[in-house]
């Protein structure tokens, strides 16, 4: 007489093989190339309060600037009031 087989012998032949790795970060997105035009939604002109030379410039190209606050910073010898 055969021994009973145990649950182990028929289902692990038909198990699949099982590969452990170790994780690893990658980049899996794609460029996506299209062309266009951007628009600003509002625009105003800088006009100086006084005369002067420019040293130091305080904004950079689309910085939100609060009315008032200064943008230019100007030489004060060179410097003439309005």
């Amino acid at each position: 007489m055969k021994p009973a087989a145990g649950p182990e012998s028929n289902d692990t032949a038909r198990l699949p093989q099982i590969q452990i790795g170790r994780p690893e970060q990658v980049h899996i997105s794609e460029p996506i190339l299209a062309t266009g035009s951007v628009f600003a939604h509002k625009t105003t002109n800088t006009v100086p309060l006084v005369g002067g030379l420019i040293e130091e410039i305080r904004v950079n190209f689309g910085d939100r600037v609060d009315q008032g606050a200064p943008s230019f910073g100007c030489d004060k010898q060179s410097s003439t009031s309005r």
